[in-house]
Formats: C-alpha cells, sequence, structure tokens
C-alpha cells in the first residue's frame, strides 16, 4: 500500500492532470495524502504548496465535499465537488490559478452546466 500511495504521489505530482476522480479508489486515495482546506489557509507560503487540498462539510468534520489540485499554490487540475449523498456536483479544471478546460455542475444527477475555458476565459461549443 505504501508504495502504492508512493508512486501515485509521483503521478499525481508529476503534471498529470489526468487523473480519474469518478474512481473510488482513486478518490481514497487522494483523500489520503490530501491536506484539509483549513491547513492549506493557514501556511506562511501558499505559493509553494504544490500537492492535494480536501475540502469537508461541516468545517472539515464531516464527509469528503471535494477534491482540488494546486500547483504552486495556485488551482492547476483537476476540482471535483460532490454532495453529501456522495454524487458529483462539480468537474471543473483550472490551469495556473485560471479556468481553463471543462466545466460541469450536476444537480440531482442531472447536467445543469457545461463550459468550456481557455486560460481563464469562457469559450463556446468547444
Amino acid at each position: 500500500m505504501r508504495v502504492l500511495l508512493l508512486n501515485l504521489s509521483v503521478f499525481l505530482f508529476s503534471g498529470c492532470s489526468k487523473v480519474d476522480l469518478d474512481d473510488p479508489e482513486t478518490t481514497k486515495e487522494i483523500e489520503a495524502i490530501a491536506i484539509s482546506k483549513s491547513e492549506f489557509d493557514s501556511l506562511p507560503n501558499k505559493e509553494s504548496f504544490t500537492g492535494w487540498v480536501k475540502i469537508s462539510w461541516n468545517f472539515g468534520k464531516g464527509p469528503l465535499r471535494g477534491l482540488r489540485q494546486y500547483s504552486n499554490g495556485k488551482p492547476d487540475g483537476p476540482c471535483f465537488m460532490w454532495e453529501r449523498d456522495g454524487s458529483k456536483s462539480e468537474e471543473r479544471y483550472h490551469k495556473d490559478g485560471k479556468r481553463h478546460g471543462s466545466w460541469k455542475a450536476w444537480k440531482d444527477g442531472k447536467l445543469t452546466e457545461d463550459r468550456y475555458y481557455k486560460n481563464g476565459s469562457r469559450v463556446d461549443d468547444e
């Protein structure tokens, strides 16, 4: 298991943003190595942080609400959010702190938003 987490850590921090957070096993492994949002917020040098941040319901005391990847203190890569029942509510991507790529939202299992961004600007039908 330690070797798997080490390999996963190397893979995740190597700049690859294609991580399957729809896979429950992958999500659990990332959650295990992620720091909490409150830990991230209290970092004295956020700009040097590269890794995963987990967001929980009830100010960190509840179940997993989301996972976001950071590079050099900025959102960079995937960000997934879930409802309390475990259903996915958002899937979005960032690059160097800006919205970049697919930006989707669901409500009651139905897709309610499907947008695409490039370097922070919304792009139609890509």
